[in-house]
């Protein structure tokens, strides 16, 4: 059994990795510092608001 602490570290961690990975994806892209942040802080907010209602939505499914 996982620690709270260490789930919760491992998922900011992960999260960290995703941000910077988005940037550096988008910076190649675009070569301009702000529409590659915009880009950046757009999506990661979305996928945000997508994990928490996927979660929201498996918590109601009844375990098999």
């Amino acid at each position: 059994m996982e620690s709270r602490k260490r789930s919760v570290l491992k998922a900011i961690s992960y999260r960290v990795i995703c941000i910077i990975s988005m940037m550096v994806i988008t910076l190649l892209i675009t070569k301009n510092v702000s529409q590659s942040l915009y880009i950046t802080v757009v999506f990661q907010s979305i996928q945000t608001l997508l994990y928490y209602l996927h979660e929201r939505l498996w918590a109601r499914v009844s375990t098999m």
